[in-house]
């Protein structure tokens, strides 16, 4: 199913989505933070399933895509992606 966690702003969370295990932001680590475009904190998004939750992640490491581009300070990622990083 996936991770339907409610994430607040400055959360820490590792990306591994199951369900595309070649997604190019998997194993990134990052800090949830608002998305610059539209200000929030989290973007519901209409999909095939239904809207999903998305949230802004402030990579630790920029990032290049699968095409290339980048490199990535932050995306936006999918909910079930997003796993809580344990605290140190």
């Amino acid at each position: 199913m996936g991770n339907t966690q409610d994430y607040k702003l400055g959360d820490r969370v590792r990306i591994d989505d199951h369900r595309f295990p070649d997604f190019w932001a998997n194993g990134a680590t990052g800090t949830i933070g608002c998305h610059p475009a539209i200000d929030k904190l989290v973007d519901m998004v209409p999909t095939a399933r239904g809207p999903q939750a998305f949230y802004w992640v402030q990579f630790d490491e920029p990032r290049m895509d699968d095409e290339d581009d980048g490199p990535h300070d932050g995306y936006s990622i999918i909910c079930h992606a997003l796993w809580p990083l344990q605290a140190r």
